[in-house]
């Protein structure tokens, strides 16, 4: 980014004009820092589409960990159940 600002530099666009530089070389500058323009902005916008993508998915585990929390507080809360391995105190002699 820094590099295509000092590329994209608007005194230099002017040096070249002062020096008499043809229309269609200036023309043909401006296209390509146009197009570096859009290349940017296009990979800008991919880059914030993947990062949403991540944090929608950064939530969801968010929300199914606290979900997993709340079953484990039941289970150790009292809820004795045969198939639970930490409070079970079934028929097996343990």
């Amino acid at each position: 980014m820094v590099k295509m600002r000092r590329d994209f530099n608007i005194n230099s666009i002017n040096a070249s004009l002062d020096k008499k530089a043809g229309k269609a070389e200036v023309q043909k500058q401006l296209q390509e820092h146009q197009m570096l323009i859009d290349s940017t902005k296009d990979s800008f916008m991919m880059f914030t589409d993947d990062f949403t993508a991540v944090l929608v998915e950064f939530n969801s585990m968010k929300r199914k960990i606290s979900e997993l929390d709340l079953i484990r507080d039941d289970v150790l809360i009292g809820k004795r159940n045969t198939n639970c391995i930490s409070c079970s105190k079934a028929n097996d002699g343990f």
